[in-house]
């Protein structure tokens, strides 16, 4: 979400982002933006025979901003419904009306989420400094098309964990965009929207290097 706040005003055109983390009852996004639990996915799945004119009435606008959310169906028995078919038709309507699509994906190996990274331009791991996780990521890799950009962004990094950094590039091969600080609760500063403000950390001083990274 970072990321799409931080272009917003700098793209000319609209921004799609897509929450697969499928949970039962509202996803950590829609909590931290205080979001309407409908629309959701569930009306796309529930629909999908209406073609484009479901997935217009699936998807939530934030507040007039140039940014739309699907959200994730709000019960594990409705995720389970969805297929690789009903991602695919959801891409293809999104690429039709949005010039950004954001997705985040959860880091499993189910065919919904494989299938996401097959139809990404690119894809940003956001891994721990942790250098024991390594292998997993690097196993991972293969998941990852090779025409594929790909960059890594270090999340909650220590001061001590330079090191580690370095080591986890020199095992995956694959560019830092990215280093995001662990940043203590008495100085942490959420996302502003007028005199209201969201509940997800402020990280927009931060997201120039993936900007250019991508763009």
């Amino acid at each position: 979400f970072n990321f799409a706040w931080y272009i917003k005003d700098i793209v000319d055109g609209k921004i799609l982002i897509i929450d697969l983390n499928f949970c039962e009852g509202p996803s950590d996004l829609a909590v931290s933006l205080g979001l309407n639990l409908s629309p959701n996915l569930s009306i796309f799945i529930e629909k999908i025979t209406q073609g484009k004119d479901c997935f217009n009435k699936s998807v939530i606008n934030l507040d007039n901003d140039k940014i739309d959310i699907l959200q994730p169906p709000l019960s594990i028995y409705q995720s389970d419904k969805f297929s690789i078919d009903m991602l695919d038709s959801i891409i293809y309507s999104a690429r039709n009306n949005y010039d950004i699509i954001i997705v985040d994906v959860p880091f499993r190996y189910d065919n919904v989420s494989l299938e996401m990274l097959n139809l990404s331009t690119t894809s940003i791991l956001v891994l721990s400094p942790n250098v024991r996780l390594a292998p997993r990521v690097s196993n991972f890799q293969k998941f990852l098309p090779t025409s594929q950009k790909k960059g890594i962004i270090f999340n909650k990094v220590g001061k001590g964990e330079k090191t580690y950094i370095d080591e986890y590039k020199s095992i995956l091969d694959i560019p830092v965009c990215g280093r995001i600080p662990f940043i203590p609760e008495e100085d942490r500063k959420m996302i502003a929207r007028g005199s209201n403000s969201f509940d997800i950390l402020d990280l927009q001083s931060r997201m120039s290097n993936l900007r250019n990274f991508i763009f």
